[in-house]
């Protein structure tokens, strides 16, 4: 098991199949650039066509909320799309529901994501942090409890190396580097999904 600082490990650790996607649109990237629980709110309503009350019911908040949410994603994509800066709304007032909201799905998401680590198997624990990035410290957890020989193919991809150039570098076949690196793949992405993509998906 590792002890390495996690800092160097941070999103370019996630595998994408996609390393080449499409452009995204303007609206698309104001889109994505929202906060997770306004972005979610919207795309249920816009994207998915579900009415105010089905989006309340599945993410277990009161209608008020739903419209705050919906209210203030569309500011914000406004605003970036005149090429201004996006500013929430204030938490002491029209922020104050949507702020509400997404500490108590946080909290439930964080009981997802430590029920699903030890559902798999993942012994240490999380060290969640108030202000922090709760998918770096999901992730520390898998790769600090990746096997030595998978967490030296990780880093020596990390570093640019393809299959053949690590299982030189480890003194190994390149069929070996590449099966430790799919093991690598999987774990890493069959972890807990992010909290964008739980709100979205299924919270039991």
């Amino acid at each position: 098991m590792m002890s390495a600082s996690a800092e160097p490990m941070r999103q370019d650790m996630r595998y994408s199949p996609y390393p080449f996607p499409e452009p995204k649109t303007p609206y698309e990237a104001a889109v994505d650039a929202l906060p997770p629980l306004p972005r979610a709110v919207f795309l249920m309503h816009r994207r998915d066509e579900r009415g105010y009350q089905d989006i309340a019911d599945r993410l277990d908040i009161d209608i008020p909320t739903v419209e705050a949410c919906l209210a203030e994603a569309l500011t914000m994509i406004a605003a970036i799309l005149d090429g201004e800066t996006p500013t929430r709304f204030d938490p002491h007032g029209r922020g104050a529901p949507i702020m509400r909201a997404e500490r108590k799905l946080r909290e439930r998401h964080r009981a997802y994501c430590e029920e699903g680590l030890r559902a798999r198997g993942y012994s240490l624990p999380v060290e969640w942090r108030e202000d922090g990035d709760d998918a770096l410290a999901v992730m520390t957890v898998i790769v600090f409890s990746l096997p030595d020989t998978q967490y030296a193919v990780l880093r020596l991809c990390q570093e640019g190396l393809n299959t053949r150039q690590i299982a030189r570098r480890m003194w190994t076949f390149e069929r070996t580097a590449y099966r430790r690196l799919r093991q690598v793949i999987r774990q890493v992405s069959g972890g807990p999904a992010p909290f964008d993509q739980w709100l979205l998906g299924d919270r039991r």
